[in-house]
């Protein structure tokens, strides 16, 4: 097992109707799903993080829509760019930048706002490239659940099926493994992220202007 491996719903569910003895049983699979789903955006991992490019997003009245799997912000690049210009980047991201590469931060040129990123009537550009953190979804838009998180998962869905049915000694003991398993598993993945931030984010910023330099549509960049 690698620390990207995913699960289904189906056998998250399964496991936790294991542990309670009902694993035959079709009852309260919608609730149980909905805490699995609960479960997933509590965690706050960045193993359910991924980095990604956006088409070129067309400026209307000042304003573009987020990416609907949208997490946070990275950078921008303004749309059109030749193949013999750097492209006009707006990032706050500290990194090694390339000589000559137009670099501006972002602060006081666009907010990102209640779905959309709005930029103020003086902005010329048509189009932007928007780079960002995604949730990680399957093709249904469902997120991908992973494999390395099952027991948090189980112990979130255990905790609250004992809270409904008001067995609260029961539900606070399951909500104690719960945390000191998110805290377990958090602590592990910080360490490892800390590790490929160190080198990721200057060498896909590097890549960024190589495409951008020889012409190539970015495509696939960051896609993971």
């Amino acid at each position: 097992m690698n620390s990207f491996e995913t699960i289904s719903f189906t056998e998250v569910r399964d496991r936790a109707k294991a542990k309670l003895r009902e694993l035959n049983s079709t009852m309260q699979d919608m609730y149980i799903d909905l805490s699995i789903l609960d479960a997933n955006r509590r965690i706050l991992s960045t193993k359910n993080i991924c980095q990604k490019t956006s088409d070129p997003l067309t400026i209307c009245d000042y304003c573009v829509d987020l990416p609907t799997d949208f997490a946070s912000f990275i950078a921008l690049a303004v749309e059109p760019v030749s193949s013999t210009t750097l492209p006009l980047i707006y990032t706050d991201y500290p990194f090694d930048a390339p000589n000559g590469a137009n670099i501006m931060g972002v602060s006081n040129v666009f907010v990102i706002q209640n779905g959309k990123i709005r930029f103020p009537s003086d902005f010329e550009a048509e189009q932007v490239v928007l780079f960002y953190n995604a949730y990680l979804t399957d093709d249904a838009g469902f997120p991908l659940l992973r494999l390395s998180h099952v027991d948090y998962y189980v112990f979130s869905v255990i905790q609250e099926l004992y809270e409904a049915k008001g067995d609260y000694k029961s539900a606070m003991y399951w909500e104690k493994k719960k945390l000191t398993t998110k805290r377990a598993l958090l602590h592990n993945e910080q360490v490892d992220q800390f590790n490929l931030d160190k080198t990721q984010l200057r060498s896909i910023m590097y890549k960024f202007f190589n495409l951008y330099g020889t012409g190539n549509r970015l495509g696939g960049l960051w896609q993971v």
